[in-house]
C-alpha cells in the first residue's frame, strides 16, 4: 500500500498540520510533473496523458521553458496547466545546508 494513499498513523501524527483525506465520492486524481520541460520525458507524459485524454498541471523550471520553448507551448496548447518552479532548480543532494 502506497504511504501516500495511506500513510502510516504515526507519519501522520508528526504532520498533524497536513491534509491527509478529503471525504468526497468522486473519482479523480490530481496528475503534477516537476522540473520540466525535459525534451524525450516530457513528450512520453505528454503523449500518454493524451492517450488517456488526462489533463495535468506542469512545474516548469525556467531555464527549461527558455532552453525549450517548443515543448512548454505543446503543454499549454495540450490544454494542461502550469506553475512555476524557481528560475534555476538547484540540486538539492548536492546543496550546502550549513550557513
Amino acid at each position: 500500500m502506497s504511504w501516500h494513499v495511506n500513510p502510516p498513523e504515526l507519519l501522520r501524527s508528526l504532520h498533524a498540520e497536513r491534509l491527509w483525506r478529503v471525504p468526497t465520492r468522486e473519482k479523480k486524481i490530481y496528475l503534477t510533473f516537476d522540473d520540466g520541460p525535459i525534451p524525450g520525458v516530457t513528450h512520453q507524459v505528454l503523449d500518454i496523458l493524451n492517450q488517456f485524454k488526462a489533463k495535468a498541471t506542469f512545474f516548469c523550471v525556467g531555464e527549461n521553458i527558455h532552453k525549450h520553448p517548443e515543448i512548454y507551448q505543446r503543454i499549454l496548447a495540450e490544454g494542461h496547466a502550469t506553475g512555476n518552479h524557481t528560475w534555476s532548480h538547484i540540486n538539492g543532494w548536492k546543496s550546502d545546508t550549513r550557513k
